[in-house]
């Protein structure tokens, strides 16, 4: 199949969709910037077209180029976690970026990416049998822990979970046994509570119990959450129209442009607007699940679940923390919030998806053969 004819396959449905939420991110990085394309939306729009060509040269490049260096792209990116242990550009108290001039790269995204492909390349490798096995188990958790310390380490909470959410969902996608994820569960239940005083440093202790009782610290590390709420609240059916957000434009609701980019939207454009988003959300994802039904391989399955999956729990948790059900962890919404690399990975991520589809015929990567 010619590359033409690559492009003709791409599922453009599924394109126009994450090109109206990008749209959308466009036009709220406009509105609180207060009616200005400088200095969130130009960037955002720029980067987002950039986004878009690499998307189409990841979706035209064959599924066996992926399959064959997908442990490459995975250790290439842990390489780039430890140069950031080392070298990385410190920013807001933490170390997590590489300064690439233009923008600064961020390799933890890069990573859940690449760890996707990588389980997704060893649970089809291996016989169905094996994927519940001791050996197997122990080395998906050595492949989850490693990046997820070490993004831990920058600090970033909230990414590292993001890790080891998104590779259990491809073991657990393979079939990894129900006696596992139970046990787990178990586990979890019994040993985080008494570990968590340990892990989790300081001020994300605060962040768990202002979570649970943000009126504690009003003014500290209750001032987010409470903010986001009252904008949240106050936008009613229908807003308060674009530029025209009191918590917003007064400087109330800090990281109005990133984290908090959806309260934005709820203020603004109100009930019926923040719910048009996700429900353009839920046909993005929707999508996503008839493309991952619809291809031949077992490989090209996981890859398109464990991104899907991964997009899915970015706008959970992001949504979920503007609204208070979850704690302040710093997870943007994708496509809208304001940020470089978070836009290239998920539009790598769409990319890998689309991928999927154009040679979804393939039924096994791992052989080359001719499928036209």
């Amino acid at each position: 199949m010619t590359n033409i004819a690559k492009i003709k396959d791409i599922d453009w449905v599924l394109f126009i969709c994450v090109f109206l939420l990008a749209t959308v991110g466009f036009v709220m990085q406009f509105s609180v910037a207060g009616g200005s394309f400088t200095p969130w939306a130009i960037k955002h729009g720029i980067r987002f077209l950039l986004a878009i060509l690499l998307m189409f040269t990841i979706a035209i490049i064959d599924i066996r180029f992926w399959y064959k260096w997908a442990w490459i792209f995975f250790a290439f990116s842990i390489l780039l976690l430890i140069y950031v242990e080392f070298f990385g550009h410190i920013g807001m108290g933490a170390k997590r970026w590489i300064d690439l001039k233009i923008f600064k790269l961020q390799p933890s995204e890069l990573v859940k990416i690449f760890l996707i492909l990588a389980l997704a390349k060893y649970y089809t490798s291996i016989s169905q049998y094996k994927i519940s096995s001791f050996k197997s188990v122990f080395f998906m958790l050595v492949v989850l822990l490693i990046p997820a310390g070490l993004v831990y380490r920058q600090p970033d909470l909230g990414t590292a979970i993001l890790i080891i959410l998104g590779g259990l969902s491809v073991a657990f996608l393979a079939g990894l046994s129900w006696k596992w994820i139970l046990s787990g569960i178990s586990l979890i239940a019994l040993v985080v509570p008494s570990v968590l005083s340990l892990v989790l440093r300081p001020y994300q202790q605060k962040r768990i119990t202002t979570f649970l009782d943000p009126e504690s610290d009003p003014l500290g590390k209750g001032y987010h959450i409470i903010q986001s709420k009252i904008a949240i609240g106050s936008g009613g059916m229908t807003g308060q129209g674009l530029v025209q957000g009191r918590q917003t434009q007064l400087g109330f609701l800090p990281e109005n442009h990133t984290d908090f980019i959806f309260t934005v939207i709820a203020e603004e454009l109100g009930f019926i607007g923040s719910m048009s988003v996700l429900l353009l959300i839920l046909f993005i994802l929707y999508k996503i699940l008839i493309i991952s039904h619809n291809v031949y391989s077992a490989f090209a399955k996981l890859v398109v679940m464990g991104m899907g999956i991964t997009f899915f729990l970015y706008v959970l948790i992001n949504v979920g923390m503007v609204m208070g059900l979850f704690p302040v962890v710093g997870v943007p919404l994708p496509l809208i919030s304001y940020g470089g690399t978070v836009m290239i990975t998920t539009m790598v991520g769409f990319g890998f998806i689309q991928n999927m589809w154009v040679h979804r015929r393939i039924e096994n990567p791992s052989v080359d053969i001719e499928y036209y």
